[in-house]
């Protein structure tokens, strides 16, 4: 059995896969400060 989320569309934001993972990346080096991105193409 699969359980479905019920979201609200007045609070949930449409955006780009790129944004999602921007904000939450952004999200969590604020929340932590020893979190760090290294990688390829991470500057972009």
């Amino acid at each position: 059995m699969t359980a479905q989320a019920q979201l609200d569309p007045e609070q949930t934001e449409t955006m780009t896969v790129r944004e999602a993972i921007r904000q939450a990346l952004r999200e969590e080096m604020e929340r932590d400060e020893d979190v760090y991105i290294m990688g390829e193409d991470v500057g972009l």
